[in-house]
C-alpha cells in the first residue's frame, strides 16, 4: 500500500505538471496561431489533448483504484460504477487510448519526416521550382483526416469491451479495488 501511495502521489506530480505545460502550450499556440499555423502545432494539440485524456483515465483506472481502500472517501465513487456502463467506458477507453497513442506516433512520425524530405528537396532545387501556392492547407486537411481516422479506427477492435460486463472487485490481500474485466 506504501508503494502505491508513493506511485500515486509521483502519478499526481507529474500529471499535473504535463497538464498545467500542456495547457500553456496551447494557449501559445492558439494565442499566436499565425506564427504557429503548421501541421506540427496541429499533430502537438492533438497529441496532447489525447495524453490529457489518457492521463486521466488511466488515473482513475489504476492510480486512484490502487489506494482506494474499503472506508476512504473515494470508496463511494467506486462502488457506485460497479457494473455500469461508466465502468465499461472507462476500460474501453483504457485499450482504445493505446491504439490511438499508436496511431499519432506514427502520424508526428510521418509528419516529420514528410517535412525533412520536403526540406530537404527544396534545398536541392533552384528557389522558383521551389515556391507553390499554398500547399499547407492541403497537407492539413489531410492530417484532420488522418487524425479522424487514428480516432475512430481503433473502435474495430475496442467495441468489444463494451459489450462484456466489466467490473470493480475489491481485493481483500491488497486492499484496493481493481477493475477486472473478462477480456
Amino acid at each position: 500500500m506504501v508503494i502505491a501511495a508513493v506511485l500515486f502521489l509521483i502519478s499526481i506530480f507529474v500529471g499535473v505538471l504535463s497538464v498545467f505545460i500542456y495547457l500553456v502550450t496551447f494557449s501559445i499556440i492558439v494565442k499566436h496561431w499565425k506564427t504557429f499555423n503548421s501541421s506540427f502545432f496541429i499533430l502537438y494539440f492533438f497529441d496532447g489533448c489525447i495524453n490529457i485524456i489518457t492521463y486521466f483515465n488511466a488515473f482513475i483506472v489504476f492510480r486512484l483504484s490502487a489506494i482506494t481502500s474499503r472506508d476512504s472517501i473515494c470508496s463511494g465513487f467506486y462502488k457506485n460504477i460497479d457494473n455500469n456502463i461508466v465502468i465499461n467506458f472507462l476500460i474501453s477507453t483504457t485499450y482504445h487510448m493505446a491504439y490511438v497513442q499508436y496511431g499519432m506516433t506514427l502520424l508526428i512520425s510521418s509528419d516529420r519526416l514528410r517535412v525533412m524530405r520536403r526540406r530537404h528537396l527544396a534545398e536541392s532545387k533552384p528557389m522558383n521550382e521551389t515556391q507553390q501556392s499554398n500547399p499547407q492547407i492541403c497537407t492539413i486537411l489531410i492530417f484532420f483526416i488522418l487524425i479522424i481516422l487514428v480516432l475512430v479506427s481503433p473502435l474495430i477492435d475496442t467495441h468489444r469491451f463494451f459489450q462484456y460486463e466489466s467490473k470493480i472487485v475489491y481485493n481483500e490481500e491488497l486492499k484496493s479495488y481493481q477493475l477486472y474485466h473478462p477480456l
